[in-house]
């Protein structure tokens, strides 16, 4: 983007995009898993099940293999067990439980992490001897908790874009300002043991008070979350340690610096004698002054022609050449470009979009949107300083890279939009796609002061860095909304919403007797029946009495049986798929019933 204007040998080119290409790639080669986000299929026993006998053990199923976190079993009295010793068998995940002794409704809450480090939770009942009432169990992660992890997260992402983008555009920009990047280096450094604490706390559902306890860092030491945290510590280091030694070495530039003559310094030579001036041209710091020629128009030491223009015009630039082709400003730029691979490596390695599949796809993808975000936000404020400073080769590259860097956000964020919300009504139906919504928005009011500044402010220093300031809280605000994302699983790993059956049962007989019979969900596993529209001759009636029956003859299942409310739910558990029988007996009177049956399809759970 912002290449130096010489040409460089191959090996250089080579050597600078080996190290993106290490950005690109590394993700990728890390072992893991192509599944993201896993899901919960089934529970044994299921829940909402009434047991003649209390069970040995619980098992959960998930759609791929989890890492198990904590389980607790609350039972009808309100007192909680924590569970241990959790085995796990490619995608299922058993808790033995303890002795379990009087009748009533057990409450099991379980939290796990699945591939992209992200936090799963949920509950089940189930009851034995007869169903009880109990205390509510809270299985999500306190509000607290939840609001500093996204607020140190969030914290961190800016940070870690605007001292890498600082540092990558002091190295190349020919300005060499990092501005506040050291300030901001550091606090993404502070603020990493934070998030770290925080992700913790939010994997065990634990509140802030937990924070002075093991657990939390413990677990925040584990899972992919931890090798994301030390690329982004390496990237801030090499960030921090590059701004160092580059503001040394401009300082020592700056102490070597002789400032050009001025108007009185150069009449004073002009009216030197011959021998003089000649001596003063050979002993000048920037060497022998070639802009005086004879009568002739030729000086003696450069050739007529092209070759003496050149050269003419070679010491104004030649004290820039020198330092960007110093061994200094070298290694400067090759640790710009590590401490960039090293946060787009960060990037890819966790989270809901890296690990979604195909893995060769969207790891690549979530490199890239990082790169073109630390180019574009991560440059804004260091090249705010080199305009306040007068500096215009700064901002004629950053003006000849935007457009690549904005194509390739576009495309990247494309492909990793398409794949996340997998269908286009996710975009305006789900939590995902609000935040992706609310962030194109501040995207695009980015990309209208963009416009602004190229081709309205572009020849007013001060408006432009007003601009560039607003440019900035724009692009803090798209961070504090996708930092959101953490909490919005993707639309992709949410199972499609499955419609009930709903089947209108007609008796037989002149009067019109009919009832309507509400399955939900339609998929084999807990289900909620519930029974109500009861009509009599066109109008609606109320039984005295209703009684329900389900039976699957073809595998002797049934009949499962329960008496009914009118128009109150009541759960059962149909374990398979397919057509079942239901049986409905309305008790119209003390001396009459009447009853009908129904077929109900079920479908894979």
């Amino acid at each position: 983007m912002l290449a130096d204007p010489r040409p460089r040998p191959v090996s250089r080119r080579l050597h600078l995009a080996a190290l993106l290409l290490l950005g690109l790639l590394l993700p990728v080669l890390l072992p893991g898993r192509a599944e993201a986000h896993a899901g919960l299929i089934s529970v044994t026993p299921p829940d909402g099940m009434v047991l003649e006998a209390a069970p040995s053990e619980v098992t959960l199923t998930f759609d791929e293999p989890v890492r198990p976190l904590v389980a607790r079993l609350t039972a009808p009295d309100g007192r909680t067990v924590l569970l241990e010793n959790a085995h796990v068998d490619g995608d299922r995940v058993t808790w033995p439980l303890p002795v379990l002794p009087g009748k009533g409704s057990h409450v099991l809450s379980w939290r796990a992490t699945a591939a992209d480090g992200h936090a799963l939770s949920g509950g089940t009942v189930f009851s034995i001897g007869e169903a009880s009432g109990g205390p509510p169990v809270e299985t999500g992660t306190p509000l607290a908790t939840r609001l500093g992890l996204w607020i140190s997260r969030a914290g961190l992402l800016a940070a870690t874009l605007l001292a890498v983008g600082g540092r990558v555009f002091a190295a190349f920009s020919g300005g060499g300002r990092w501005g506040t990047g050291k300030s901001v280096a550091l606090l993404g450094l502070g603020l990493l043991p934070l998030v770290a604490g925080f992700q913790g706390l939010d994997l065990l559902g634990l509140p802030l008070a937990a924070l002075l306890t093991a657990p939390p860092w413990a677990e925040a030491m584990t899972g992919p979350a931890m090798l994301a945290s030390g690329l982004t510590a390496l990237a801030l280091l090499v960030s921090l340690a590059g701004g160092i030694r580059g503001g040394a070495a401009a300082r020592r530039s700056r102490a070597h610096h002789v400032p050009p003559a001025g108007p009185q310094e150069e009449a004073r030579r002009a009216e030197a004698p011959a021998p003089r001036r000649a001596f003063a041209r050979l002993t000048s710091p920037s060497g022998p002054d070639t802009s005086t020629p004879d009568a002739s128009g030729y000086d003696g030491s450069n050739p007529p022609g092209p070759r003496r223009d050149r050269q003419a015009a070679a010491p104004a630039d030649r004290g820039a050449a020198e330092t960007a082709c110093s061994p200094i400003r070298r290694a400067e730029r090759a640790s710009s470009l590590l401490a960039l691979a090293l946060t787009m490596a960060a990037a890819a390695v966790t989270g809901h979009a890296a690990t979604a599949p195909p893995q060769l796809l969207m790891r690549p993808a979530v490199a890239l949107h990082v790169l073109g975000a630390v180019l574009w936000l991560g440059m804004l404020l260091p090249l705010a300083a080199s305009l306040r400073a007068g500096e215009a080769v700064p901002l004629r590259r950053f003006s000849v890279a935007a457009p690549v860097v904005v194509a390739l956000l576009v495309a990247s964020g494309a492909a990793i939009a398409t794949v996340q919300l997998g269908r286009a009504e996710a975009l305006f139906t789900t939590s995902y796609g609000k935040v992706l919504l609310v962030k194109l928005g501040l995207v695009l009011a980015m990309l209208g002061l963009a416009a602004l500044n190229r081709f309205r402010f572009s020849a007013c220093p001060q408006h432009l860095c007003r601009s560039i300031a607003a440019e900035v809280v724009l692009g803090l605000l798209v961070i504090a909304t996708l930092s959101l994302w953490r909490f919005t699983p993707p639309p992709r790993s949410l199972p499609l919403p499955v419609m009930p059956a709903v089947q209108q049962i007609a008796f037989a007989g002149s009067d019109g007797l009919s009832a309507r019979l509400t399955v939900a969900p339609a998929v084999a596993g807990p289900v909620t029946v519930v029974v109500d529209d009861v009509r009599r001759a066109g109008q609606r009636f109320a039984p005295q009495g209703l009684h329900i029956e389900f039976s699957k003859p073809a595998y002797g299942l049934g009949p499962f049986g329960q008496d009914l409310h009118l128009g109150q739910p009541t759960r059962f558990v149909l374990p398979l798929d397919g057509f079942w029988v239901v049986r409905l007996t309305l008790r119209l009177s003390d001396f009459e019933n009447r009853e009908a049956k129904e077929i109900v399809t079920l479908t894979p759970g």
